[in-house]
């Protein structure tokens, strides 16, 4: 579960990483060249396109317009999740490549936009969690490996900017280095397909909205 951090852990935290976050990361020594799952039917195929669409928003504020999206991964009801109650996250494949991981819910809230007022507001929901673990997939070694910075900084970005990618076309915060920039290292302007997930590092959590 996520916690917003005060401002005194982040100056501390921020303050150990500082210099390692903006250093050269080990997670894009190798392509990632095992293919994910094809996807299988309407509901896959319109909730990939679905983030597709989303990708290309946030594709130039992680430096990497032009590049193919970050692996994804529709897993069953029945998936080991890092936590009994995850809808979304962000691990390693069998491969040990970078993946996103979507539920068979979150699956469907993606794939159908809806009629109602409430059924839109649920498919934002679920742009919003994948836009946040679209952040984790970017985040550099250094910050995955600490788990109260990742989780500020994934936080701090998808808050920054979906308000213009998934809302209603609301001006993003202004430019913050380290939010924008020095917490996804050198795997800022990469390709998100050749991302490897540290080792060690136990994946990351999703968004919860409080």
């Amino acid at each position: 579960m996520l916690y917003i951090l005060g401002a005194a852990l982040l100056i501390g935290a921020i303050g150990v990483l500082i210099d390692s976050t903006t250093g050269p990361s080990s997670s894009a020594a190798a392509l990632c060249t095992e293919p994910a799952p094809p996807v299988k039917g309407r509901q896959q195929q319109d909730a990939t396109l679905e983030y597709r669409r989303l990708w290309s928003h946030a594709a130039p504020l992680l430096g990497s317009e032009g590049q193919p999206p970050p692996r994804l991964r529709f897993v069953g009801a029945d998936a080991s999740r890092p936590g009994p109650n995850d809808a979304t996250w962000t691990g390693p494949d069998a491969g040990n490549c970078r993946t996103i991981f979507i539920t068979p819910g979150v699956r469907r809230l993606l794939a159908d936009v809806g009629d109602s007022r409430q059924e839109r507001r649920h498919h934002r929901v679920a742009l919003r969690w994948t836009l946040h673990e679209t952040a984790h997939y970017y985040q550099s070694d250094a910050v995955l490996a600490n788990k109260s910075l990742r989780e500020y900084g994934a936080t701090g970005w998808e808050k920054a900017h979906s308000p213009a990618i998934v809302g209603k076309g609301k001006a993003p915060l202004p430019f913050n280095q380290w939010r924008d920039h020095d917490q996804f290292g050198s795997n800022f302007g990469g390709n998100p397909r050749t991302f490897l997930w540290p080792t060690e590092v136990e994946p990351a959590e999703p968004l919860v909205f409080r």
